[in-house]
């Protein structure tokens, strides 16, 4: 049972997921994938959005969704210093 004027957990969570999956696609096709980067650094994007739309279907998709960005921007860091260092060398 849920009290007058909340909002089950899954329409919580896709109100969430959904634009931020959106606005990672976003990301991707206007900022990342016009450089022609390797595969492994275009690739990061999109599947960081199709995690943050899976979960959706946790219980505690606001916070999921906040570590799956912390991964991504982690990642995506990483990825640029590895390719930066070995172009330098």
């Amino acid at each position: 049972m849920s009290r007058p004027g909340s909002v089950p957990w899954l329409t919580a969570g896709a109100a969430v997921t959904v634009p931020v999956a959106v606005f990672l696609c976003a990301v991707w096709v206007l900022h990342v994938r016009p450089h022609r980067l390797p595969a492994v650094r275009n690739a990061v994007y999109p599947g960081a959005a199709l995690l943050v739309l899976a979960s959706t279907f946790t219980a505690a998709a606001t916070l999921v969704t906040g570590l799956l960005l912390v991964a991504l921007v982690a990642t995506a860091e990483l990825l640029s210093r590895r390719d930066a260092a070995s172009t330098a060398s």
